[in-house]
């Protein structure tokens, strides 16, 4: 009887001799799926060898030289039917590792949370706390992959056993990680191709380290002997899986939950595809690799990588000294008359120049019962397919087939109503409950990024100074692969907004950095500087408009901002197209809100 043993999974078997193969021939293990060479010669010599030492020693037969690595189909062939195998284990240790590293930053948060919440300012305590809670979540995240490298490498690993093989080679893998961290962008620092060519070389040092037990640099050194003779081979299989994973998630990265849960599965999966990948390049025939190395072959590379480290020093200070070369050449050149002393002349920098804007519309005093009296009598008529919702009607205008993103505008016309020229762009929001196709389906995208609150609004324009109405257009996303012919019904809610008891403030730089009440409501006035305006207030929506002036009274066109909220209190920054000399804020007292559910028809083609 002869034993076979897998080299992957360790797995034996008992063969009656007479069954064996004649010929070196690859076979497959039947637990694992991996496949690995066998070699009778190889088996005859080792049995037949004498464990005394007297004698020469017999030399195994030549291995053919002309061996390649098994196909990429192969390989993900037997990859995944490992991973089926050991997929709920993987997964397991992965999710644990993701928990690991975000409990010390939680539970960092919920200290600070509650620090803060009892008055206590972030202070030196709090930085301390978070580069614990940082140092920690670094320490925790080694442990996991180490982990999950032991339960692939060893196929009979369970949860405790990989995480406990983790914690007995923690040290010894994060020295490897550090060595493989630094000569990789070391050599990335070099250029791409010193990069790519050395993490080629020594990514299979981490299961070196856990199936063959060499550290630090024998590891890296050993899988580069690993790959010497096959680099193009194993960077091709390399990048198969790369551009592979890469296709799947940019085809279905887009869909909602199926990205995360994509490379939730990917992450285990490559680490099986390239320990098979180690195992074929060490069945590969090559001369003996050695378990020893010399001190200059460990020193090598990482020598090779810290001049990649030393580049953009080196450059900067290059650069630096050009310049300095090029100004010292400069002040001889003036000293010495050959230069115009003009040259040394300070031209200061251009003046942006300034835009203004229109001055908003004069507030209208109206009380809130007459605001929803109007709100009844006022009403727009439908256009030919539209339908009429209180002071509103709705069409559906234009169907744009967007491939994977078909949408529909779906216009509104709004009465003018008294103060709604100070609030055109968030008086109107529509949400869509359905829109319905001929056999009742819903074809409505909800989960489209521009379905949300903030792409609702209609921002509202005059049509016409007679007109007698502001129009706007609402952007309604529908699934993949609708049709306009398609479309039956829409349905869904007019939401209006529309501000009464407005009061007008002016405010100027004398008035910065106190508290003013303004129609009932706290404002801060924390900042005038340029063209840079701050406040604080607690209802962001009350506050209609911010007006900016220059120093002739002119009012300055708007150039965007930025906000931040805290403890329910919001901070909003308003830029200006030139220098603020004074401010004027339009502010209501209360918003009156009305909502208007609607149902559209669709003609039919």
């Amino acid at each position: 009887m002869a034993t076979l043993t897998c080299p992957h999974c360790r797995f034996s078997k008992d063969v009656p001799e007479e069954k064996l193969p004649d010929r070196p021939l690859r076979l497959r293990c039947r637990k694992c799926g991996g496949s690995f060479l066998f070699d009778p010669g190889v088996l005859a010599v080792r049995e037949g060898s004498a464990p005394s030492g007297s004698g020469d020693p017999v030399a195994p037969e030549p291995v053919p030289a002309s061996f390649e690595l098994p196909p990429v189909i192969d390989l993900f062939a037997r990859s995944w039917t490992f991973y089926r195998r050991r997929i709920w284990l993987l997964l397991g240790i992965y999710l644990v590792t993701i928990l690991m590293t975000m409990v010390p930053a939680v539970g960092a948060g919920v200290v600070i949370g509650v620090s803060a919440g009892l008055g206590n300012g972030p202070g030196i305590g709090s930085l301390i706390l978070v580069g614990v809670a940082i140092l920690l979540a670094m320490m925790l995240m080694p442990w996991g992959m180490i982990a999950m490298i032991y339960a692939t490498v060893d196929g009979e690993l369970g949860f405790k056993a990989s995480f406990a093989a983790a914690r007995d080679q923690y040290w010894a893998f994060c020295w490897m990680f550090s060595l493989l961290a630094f000569i990789v962008c070391g050599g990335g620092l070099l250029l791409i191709v010193p990069g790519l060519l050395f993490a080629t070389w020594f990514l299979f040092a981490q299961y070196i380290l856990a199936a063959e037990g060499d550290r630090g640099m024998a590891s890296l050194l050993k899988s580069r002997e690993y790959v010497r003779g096959y680099f193009w081979a194993v960077l091709l299989r390399l990048l198969v899986l790369w551009v592979s994973a890469f296709l799947l998630m940019l085809v279905l990265g887009w869909i909602p939950l199926v990205g995360d849960l994509l490379s939730l599965f990917l992450f285990p999966f490559t680490l099986v595809y390239q320990y098979f990948l180690y195992c074929d390049l060490r069945e590969a025939p090559r001369e003996k690799v050695p378990s020893f190395w010399e001190t200059g072959a460990k020193l090598r590379w990482p020598a090779v990588a810290a001049l990649g480290y030393l580049v953009l020093p080196v450059a900067f200070w290059m650069i630096g000294g050009m310049s300095a070369l090029d100004g010292w050449v400069l002040s001889w050149k003036i000293e010495h008359g050959l230069v115009s002393r003009s040259v040394q002349s300070w031209t200061p920098p251009p003046v942006i120049e300034e835009k203004l804007g229109q001055e908003p519309p004069t507030a209208v005093r109206i009380s809130r019962r007459k605001m929803r009296r109007l709100l009844k009598q006022k009403r727009i008529e439908a256009p030919p397919g539209g339908v009429s919702v209180g002071p509103a009607a709705l069409l559906a205008d234009r169907f744009w087939d967007g491939g994977s993103t078909p949408h529909l505008w779906l216009k509104v016309r709004l009465a003018d109503l008294p103060n709604l020229a100070l609030v055109r762009d968030r008086a109107v929001s529509i949400s869509i409950d359905r829109v319905t196709d001929g056999d009742g389906a819903d074809r409505y995208d909800a989960t489209s990024m521009f379905e949300k609150e903030f792409f609702r609004r209609v921002t509202l324009q005059a049509s016409s100074p007679d007109a007698g109405y502001l129009e706007g257009t609402r952007d309604v996303y529908l699934r993949r692969g609708t049709d306009e012919e398609d479309l039956r019904g829409i349905s869904g809610t007019l939401h209006l907004k529309l501000p009464v008891g407005i009061e007008v403030v002016d405010l100027t730089p004398s008035m910065m950095g106190r508290d003013y009440t303004v129609a009932g409501h706290d404002i801060s006035y924390k900042k005038l500087e340029g063209p840079a305006v701050t406040l604080a207030l607690s209802d962001i929506d009350n506050l209609l408009q911010v007006v900016g002036y220059n120093a002739a009274g002119k009012p300055l066109a708007t150039g965007g901002g930025h906000s931040s909220e805290q403890d329910g209190r919001v901070t909003r920054t308003w830029l200006f197209q030139g220098d603020v000399f004074s401010v004027r804020l339009y502010v209501a007292r209360t918003l009156v809100k009305k909502n208007y559910p609607f149902r559209l028809k669709l003609p039919e083609p």
